[in-house]
């Protein structure tokens, strides 16, 4: 196993650890993160180069949007957020260039 699929495990045993801090919706947790992991292109672009893209956490924003305007606002959502992004940025990362 590398170590992309042990930090995708860390980030499911967080999941869990989080959504059993919550008394109720146990699983708007996942939802969160997984909303949050969206990362799509605003910008695109074909040169004699090759392609330019330019990528956005668009989940992250919609997630962070609506955490704001909801009152009951509770930190284990936001975490679930921020690992959603940080997986969508490894995620667009791996998919555009070889690195990892």
């Amino acid at each position: 196993m590398n170590y992309l699929g042990l930090f995708y495990l860390f980030a499911f045993i967080l999941l869990f650890f989080w959504a059993s801090k919550l008394d109720t919706g146990k699983y708007k947790v996942f939802i969160y993160c997984f909303v949050a992991t969206f990362v799509g292109p605003i910008y695109s672009s074909d040169t004699d180069d090759g392609k330019i893209e330019i990528w956005f956490p668009v989940g992250f924003t919609v997630a962070v949007l609506y955490l704001l305007g909801n009152e009951r606002g509770e930190s284990v959502k936001w975490k679930a957020a921020f690992l959603g992004v940080i997986i969508g940025i490894i995620q667009a990362v791996k998919q555009n260039w070889s690195i990892l």
